[in-house]
């Protein structure tokens, strides 16, 4: 029984509802286009609900089941009773003790899905959904199985499958890309959490394509020289355009996020 939009994605729309056999509220994913998606939007889709119905993480959103009915595909997933933190930055950044907690949650995920053979490709704000206790959990993959074999999806329009605020240089270029193209996502999403704002602002997607390719940003310390340069280090380095420059994994994230902690008594925590 559906209820109520509650989110959106690159090329589905998601729903609370209620599922009667079990009654329990789940969120629905379902296809934007409905009955007149393409094979291929059917495909992705498809691949999308297969490659997370493989993942079990705590910080991993669960899909329950997939189906399709009267022509529209969908898929039902845990309903995470909370908001997603692009809403949570609206308010201003994150004190760099929480915007570290949540990066370390973050990078378990990607570590796990990443070991799976799974990329997510669309590392932002609002694929983080933070349930009431503030626990982040990683929803929406735009996932490829075998990435060393993938080329980035450009349609004859020119739409990058993404979003180009949090996109990898690899990946707007359309080459070959591996798990580093997550990790340059997931710099791009700590920044974001540490200053409040993107590692780059423009009015158009050609603005942010030409910027991820050519500039650098400021650093953290430079929008605010409170952040611990711990943190500034590793937001820098994530954010290399070169991927051989970033960090290999994000279990090598992981390693020194627990041997240069910044904040006594941060991790293991499980919420902030």
């Amino acid at each position: 029984l559906l209820g109520e939009e509650i989110g959106q994605g690159g090329m589905g729309v998601i729903y609370k509802a209620r599922q009667r056999k079990l009654n329990r509220i789940v969120a629905i994913k379902m296809i934007r286009a409905g009955q007149l998606a393409s094979q291929s939007d059917i495909q992705r889709f498809h691949t999308e609900a297969e490659a997370i119905g493989q993942l079990e993480h705590p910080q991993i959103v669960p899909i329950y089941e997939v189906d399709e009915e009267n022509g529209v595909h969908f898929f039902s997933m845990a309903f995470i009773d909370g908001e997603d933190l692009s809403k949570k930055l609206q308010d201003g950044p994150l004190p760099p003790r929480q915007a570290a907690q949540l990066v370390h949650e973050i990078a378990m995920a990607i570590d796990y899905a990443h070991q799976q053979g799974i990329i997510h490709r669309d590392l932002k704000p609002s694929n983080v959904l933070l349930s009431k206790n503030g626990v982040p959990k990683l929803t929406d993959f735009g996932v490829v199985k075998a990435p060393a074999a993938f080329k980035s999806e450009l349609t004859t329009m020119g739409r990058l499958v993404g979003t180009v605020a949090f996109m990898a240089p690899e990946h707007i270029m359309g080459e070959k890309i591996d798990y580093r193209a997550d990790l340059y996502s997931l710099g791009a999403l700590l920044y974001t959490c540490l200053t409040g704002q993107k590692p780059f602002e423009s009015n158009s997607i050609a603005g942010y394509l030409s910027m991820h390719l050519t500039q650098t940003p400021p650093s953290p310390r430079d929008k605010d020289p409170d952040i611990p340069e711990h943190l500034n280090q590793i937001c820098t380095k994530l954010l290399q355009k070169e991927p051989t420059k970033r960090y290999s994994s994000a279990a090598e994230i992981l390693q020194v996020l627990q041997t240069k902690k910044p904040f006594p008594k941060l991790f293991g925590l499980g919420s902030f």
